[in-house]
């Protein structure tokens, strides 16, 4: 176990030296909403984990990291077995994000990019016969993030193709699928353009009904405190209303933090 644990820690470090930061400017035009100084965010994770902390983290460079407003969602991502934490941030200013439920931006990400071949992401072909390394280009990780699929199709119910790129026509058009790799790289072009991160509302998913509420930071020790830590040493599990530990945990933590005043 010690040995995969090992390998899944190299094969991340790796992947994130393979993505690359998009040479596009994104200019002006976009559709922003603002999170407002005093907002309440969570993250739950491995209470191993570090490098997602605040003291852990200097320097201007923007450090792409994920929180939600959503107590059930963080909750959802502390581990089943193993010691994790649920963090209680709040925010120290306001912040002008990308909108990420806007089909006018979508659409406009796919105007810029659809011709652009440029390879930011040398990732493994996906299916239960890995192909060969393939290069990944925006418009690859755009229409997986927005539409759920990994290259346009002619005949997709939910969108359609102008001029050879997909059009949404609302914002209910949108399909969210996430991948790691694709929202990383995404989240770094936006802090190199300006943005302070993107907030993202309950979504049609492609693989669950709802893709929950989440907000990505930038520079997340600029931009947060840390108001307490609430430490669950068994875990909690997959966010589901049958799963009868999670649940217990949740109920535990809205109980532990009502009683310090948060309304949640």
């Amino acid at each position: 176990r010690k040995r995969r644990s090992v390998k899944r820690k190299v094969s991340r470090k790796r992947k994130a030296k393979k993505l690359t930061i998009h040479p596009k400017k994104a200019g002006k035009g976009w559709e922003t909403v603002i999170v407002p100084e005093g907002t309440i965010l969570f993250r739950g994770e491995n209470a191993k984990r570090a490098n997602t902390l605040l003291q852990n983290m200097s320097g201007t460079d923007p450090r792409p990291t994920w929180y939600t407003k959503k107590l059930d969602n963080a909750v959802g991502y502390i581990p089943s077995g193993v010691s994790g934490n649920l963090y209680v941030y709040k925010t120290k200013r306001d912040m002008k994000m990308f909108k990420f439920n806007s089909a006018k931006n979508v659409n406009k990400l796919f105007k810029m990019f659809h011709d652009d071949d440029t390879k930011i992401f040398q990732g493994q072909g996906r299916g239960k016969r890995p192909q060969k390394s393939r290069g990944w280009t925006m418009m690859n990780f755009l229409v997986h993030m927005f539409l759920g699929d990994h290259d346009a199709k002619p005949n997709a119910k939910h969108y359609k193709l102008v001029n050879g790129y997909p059009q949404v026509s609302s914002d209910s058009d949108l399909k969210r699928a996430s991948t790691m790799p694709f929202d990383l790289s995404f989240a770094r072009w936006l802090c190199h353009n300006g943005f302070e991160g993107y907030e993202q509302k309950d979504m049609k998913g492609k693989f669950i009904k709802v893709f929950p509420q989440e907000i990505c930071i930038c520079l997340p020790h600029k931009n947060l405190t840390l108001e307490t830590v609430l430490n669950f040493p068994k875990g909690a599990g997959k966010n589901s209303a049958k799963s009868k530990k999670f649940q217990a945990t949740l109920k535990s933590a809205r109980k532990k933090l009502q009683g310090m005043g948060y309304k949640v």
